[in-house]
């Protein structure tokens, strides 16, 4: 909720933490802000507390909000509580899985809550012009995220909002929410001039926000030769005084480095993947990016357009191992984007920013990680190498996985055309 959002920079009706902004306070230097702190007088009336994962969702746990209700696997509970959702994602038969086990292990972890301990501080500049403009310069690891939450919560266009970022000091995903800037920049209309707020080391260490604690259960079970059956995770994140944890990224992170065939998961992401089985997904949450609307798009929950190749810059490496260059033909239409444009974004949202923010410093990254990208339209030789390694031939028989090689891909499968040479060669006796 938009209220929760601009409690958490200053309290309301309740402070829920140390560190709790409650006032505001511009002067033309810290001495004579201080001073004026020190005139305002807050009396508190102390609540019982909750600390941990563990204490919040006991019952008869203090309530943080009493309008807070559960969201229960994508519907609202109607129960008034400290849980602000539970999601459950689940591929294959996760049951099966573990009567199949040989060995099934069970345990549990509680992390403590660690605070990313950055050398600078938070700090923001705003200046709120007469014309409605508002132009902040804070440090921070998404500046996107800064202007478009700087919209919601002063209640302005993204149009009237310009940030720019600075130099940072260290990050580590704690420069992404924002604190100081909408408080500056409520000041600096008030004053007409630019404010510039700076978090003190206790400041920053009380009133921004860290890691969070966990309560981690997980159970896996495996066959004696070491092959992985079933999976389950149950995994509770703080989230501080109010919703927003980033528990949804743990749960993509948790079993990703393995092939399970039946586990509890979270999220499946699809990067204009389509010639997938879609019934082994379960009942997984599905994000896919891509283009044309095929079959991975038809299964989405949530569908990110991305440019088809004629819609975007490209470089790439032909079959003949040559580097090539290739211009965008057309603009993408509605509201897809080239695909580092979507990372890019989910990357801030996800708090694990990459380290771009244009298609020039991608390419820079690339070819620092690559050489081969460095020089274009040119053929670099490699040295053959040792590979492969002596083992027995099945006697199955080769099985090609392309089934129809004119709907190898999203565009092919759209294409009149190619629908057509399917029909008649494709499909015919003597194809």
């Amino acid at each position: 909720k938009l209220k929760w959002l601009r409690d958490n920079i200053m309290a309301s009706d309740k402070v829920l933490y140390a560190g709790h902004a409650v006032a505001g306070v511009a002067a033309t230097n810290p001495h004579i802000a201080e001073e004026a702190l020190a005139l305002i007088e807050v009396k508190y009336e102390v609540l019982d507390s909750v600390m941990t994962t563990q204490q919040s969702m006991a019952e008869g746990a203090p309530l943080l909000h009493e309008s807070l209700t559960t969201q229960e696997l994508g519907e609202d509970s109607g129960i008034v509580s400290n849980i602000a959702d539970h999601f459950q994602h689940s591929k294959g038969d996760v049951k099966k899985g573990f009567e199949e086990a040989d060995v099934i292990v069970e345990r549990e972890y509680n992390t403590a809550m660690v605070h990313q301990g950055y050398i600078e501080p938070h700090n923001g500049t705003a200046l709120w012009s007469p014309d409605g403009r508002l132009h902040v310069w804070c440090s921070t690891q998404g500046s996107f995220v800064v202007r478009d939450s700087l919209a919601d919560l002063l209640d302005i266009p993204v149009s009237n909002i310009r940030v720019t970022p600075t130099e940072i000091g260290g990050g580590f995903g704690g420069k992404i929410p924002k604190y100081v800037e909408p408080v500056a920049a409520i000041l600096s209309k008030k004053t007409g001039t630019p404010v510039k707020i700076v978090m003190s080391r206790k400041d920053t260490f009380e009133g921004s926000g860290p890691t969070p604690g966990s309560n981690i259960k997980i159970k896996l079970g495996a066959k004696s030769d070491g092959t992985i059956t079933a999976a389950h995770a149950w995994m509770a994140m703080e989230a501080g005084g109010y919703p927003g944890s980033p528990v949804g990224a743990a749960a993509q992170c948790v079993f990703a480095a393995y092939d399970i065939e039946n586990g509890l998961i979270e999220i499946v992401y699809f990067l204009a993947a389509d010639e997938i089985d879609m019934s082994r997904l379960g009942k997984a949450f599905v994000i896919y990016q891509g283009h044309h609307g095929d079959a991975g798009a038809h299964r989405a929950d949530v569908i990110l357009p991305g440019a088809a190749y004629t819609e975007k810059d490209g470089l790439y490496v032909n079959t003949e191992g040559r580097p090539q260059y290739a211009v965008r033909a057309v603009f993408p239409p509605g509201e897809a984007r080239e695909d580092w444009k979507i990372l890019r974004a989910l990357s801030d949202a996800v708090g694990a920013v990459l380290e771009f923010d244009t298609a020039e410093e991608l390419r820079h990254q690339l070819v620092e990680t690559y050489s081969t990208f460095k020089v274009t339209d040119s053929l670099k030789h490699s040295a053959w190498l040792e590979f492969g390694q002596d083992g027995k031939i099945e006697e199955l028989p080769f099985d090609h996985s392309m089934k129809d090689f004119y709907m190898t891909d999203p565009i092919s499968r759209s294409s009149k055309v190619m629908a057509e040479c399917s029909e008649i060669f494709g499909n015919s006796k003597n194809g």
